[in-house]
């Protein structure tokens, strides 16, 4: 663990290392909060520009804008608002899925760690290690987290 990095003077790269990772994440994190701050900005006055863009076509074209056909579109733009409001939510949300989905298959394409194989050899398959004249004591009086003890 961190002792291994401490000993071996590694903590510096180590440092560096998550450092570089957190740069790069703050730049995706801002980069979506300004994907999201510009979908509401942009969905919060749909309605107004929606709505004042409708009316204004309908007597362009020569129509008399009435208090029936006002109150009618008004309702229809009203409806169409609040699903639309979901959108900057449901962006957020999958780029942070997206985010996630690249952080595990980094991790899953890694290849494996490497294993450990001694260069001992060993004659008749005997044991590496081995205890001569050793006894093992173990009090089962005590609760289980009594140590064992090796003498």
């Amino acid at each position: 663990g961190i002792q291994v990095l401490k000993a071996s003077a590694m903590e510096d790269s180590f440092t560096e290392r998550i450092l570089i990772q957190r740069d790069r994440e703050l730049i995706g994190i801002k980069n979506v909060l300004r994907l999201e701050a510009v979908l509401r900005c942009v969905l919060f006055s749909f309605p107004a520009v929606v709505s004042f863009c409708t009316l204004s076509s309908y007597v362009w074209l020569g129509n008399t804008l009435t208090l029936p056909v006002t109150i009618e579109t008004l309702a229809y733009i009203n409806i169409a608002y609040f699903p639309l409001l979901i959108i900057p939510k449901a962006a957020s949300g999958f780029m942070q899925a997206k985010v996630s989905l690249n952080r595990i298959d980094e991790f899953l394409s890694r290849s494996e760690a490497p294993t450990i194989t001694s260069n001992v050899e060993r004659e008749n398959n005997t044991s590496l290690v081995s205890i001569k004249g050793g006894s093992f004591r173990y009090d089962s009086s005590k609760n289980d987290d009594a140590d064992a003890v090796f003498s």
